[in-house]
């Protein structure tokens, strides 16, 4: 959707372009590394703001035709694939690097993980899948003596990420309510047929990106993902905010844990033809316990900040596997090469900024995109210069701005999705502090955001 999560490639493929819906702020900036069509810039008319995927992208005349002006052959790098885009790639003669949507839809589904999990061994937190009907006609307290006081619901049947579809219970009252949010049988307009329940597991939210080639598994380290930030506060839980990287507040022994359940997972779905980046979502609990959640079958909210900051690193960006694998490029790594290429343990972090809603005050336009000091005593930040490389980050008083709103953008403040994005920060540390709150940088960069987009800040 937008231009910066596509740039990776751009890095190091001489002949790589990128097709984006969003005209952003820092559109201008990403242009200078490769070329950039952008369907917002170049149609006449109005785009909708919602329902818009990578189907709907490559398949608007537009694009059809920018595409068909470029040298052969083509090759189409995915977030994730459709049906829609499998059969316009055939008509067109392009080549999808990503894995069969129907294996995808498959092992995104729920009850596939479950499923694997036991037939791995894993152990996963108490719960089951059951139908809608089972949902409204149990009670709080039928679940609170099967799955204990606190529990987890997630709508199986909502497939966009980063949250949505889930709910914390804790009370009678939260679970009256979750009942009668649901009372139309729907949610976020899809039709709710089943729910996985399961119990509520203290701790810290956690995943691992991972690169299935045919010989080899690479998978980067334990990532502590950030969940239900302040400034996300909405319906749903479980948000995904962003990642951080090099405040582990967890043992080595957590690490192999989760790796040794990765490569796993992984392996059962190499023999299953899955091949590429995929991401596997863990909870570690207080007690130091591993309980793997569930597998993201695409490229994952980790990229592509993880792969910029292992290249600053000088370690190489897994989508280079990730598209060799599906390029079907010739390859020989052993496991322990395959290891040392992206073993790297760095310091950084980046935070997901949501479209809180309404027009600008004060005449005050959105903060445009780029590299920013914290100034004035904490309360301003100053734009150093026009940037998205991580690199640049030289102290903590320093932050990037990316993927901001353009001012002209016809993607109007106010979306009706509260978990639309509005912006990316990006910063040189932990944005957790070990006592498990953002540190004092990184509120001070997310309030002179939300200050600029609407007249106050989300508090801390």
């Amino acid at each position: 959707m937008t231009a910066f999560s596509r740039i990776v490639p751009a890095y190091f493929l001489e002949n790589y372009r990128i097709v984006a819906l969003r005209r952003t702020s820092d559109s201008h900036i990403l242009k200078r590394r490769t070329p950039v069509f952008c369907l917002e810039e170049e149609s006449p008319e109005p785009l909708p703001e919602n329902g818009m995927n990578s189907a709907r992208l490559l398949s608007h005349p537009l694009v059809v035709r920018h595409l068909r002006g470029l040298p052969r052959p083509i090759s189409l790098f995915l977030y994730q694939s459709y049906p829609e885009v499998e059969d316009l790639a055939r008509r067109e003669g392009w080549q999808v690097l990503a894995n069969p949507s129907g294996l995808r839809r498959r092992l995104a589904h729920r009850a596939f993980f479950m499923d694997l999990a036991g037939r791995l061994e894993l152990e996963t937190p108490p719960g089951r899948i059951v139908l809608e009907a089972e949902l409204h006609g149990r009670d709080y307290r039928h679940w609170r003596q099967e799955l204990g006081a606190s529990f987890v619901v997630q709508l199986a049947d909502i497939v966009q990420g980063g949250g949505r579809g889930t709910f914390f219970i804790r009370s009678a009252d939260d679970y009256r309510e979750l009942r009668e949010r649901l009372r139309t049988h729907t949610w976020r307009g899809s039709r709710i047929s089943q729910a996985l329940v399961r119990r509520y597991v203290q701790g810290t939210p956690a995943s691992i990106a991972a690169c299935i080639m045919d010989e080899v598994i690479l998978q980067s380290r334990l990532q502590e993902q950030l969940i239900d930030l302040p400034f996300a506060a909405g319906t749903e839980k479980g948000v995904f905010c962003g990642h951080t990287w090099g405040h582990e507040p967890w043992p080595r022994s957590v690490e192999a844990e989760a790796h040794r359940q990765g490569r796993l997972v992984a392996g059962a779905l190499q023999k299953m033809g899955y091949r590429g980046i995929l991401g596997i979502d863990f909870m570690v609990s207080f007690s130091g316990k591993v309980f793997p959640l569930e597998i993201n079958p695409r490229l994952t909210g980790a990229f592509p900040p993880l792969s910029l900051f292992h290249m600053a690193a000088g370690r190489v960006p897994m989508e280079a596997v990730h598209l060799a694998a599906l390029g079907r490029a010739p390859c020989r790594l052993t496991q322990a090469e395959a290891d040392r290429l992206i073993e790297c343990h760095f310091e950084g972090s980046h935070v997901l900024l949501f479209d809180r809603g309404g027009p600008e005050i004060n005449g005050m336009p959105p903060p445009i995109s780029g590299l920013y000091r914290i100034d004035r005593g904490g309360s301003e930040a100053a734009l150093v210069e026009q940037s998205s490389e991580v690199a640049h980050l030289k102290d903590p008083s320093q932050f990037l701005l990316v993927e901001g709103r353009e001012v002209s953008s016809s993607f109007h403040s106010g979306s009706a999705d509260p978990l639309a994005r509005t912006g990316r920060l990006l910063f040189s540390f932990p944005a957790m502090a070990r006592e498990g709150e953002l540190r004092p940088e990184a509120i001070l960069a997310i309030n002179w955001f939300y200050g600029r987009q609407s007249g106050g800040g989300p508090g801390s």
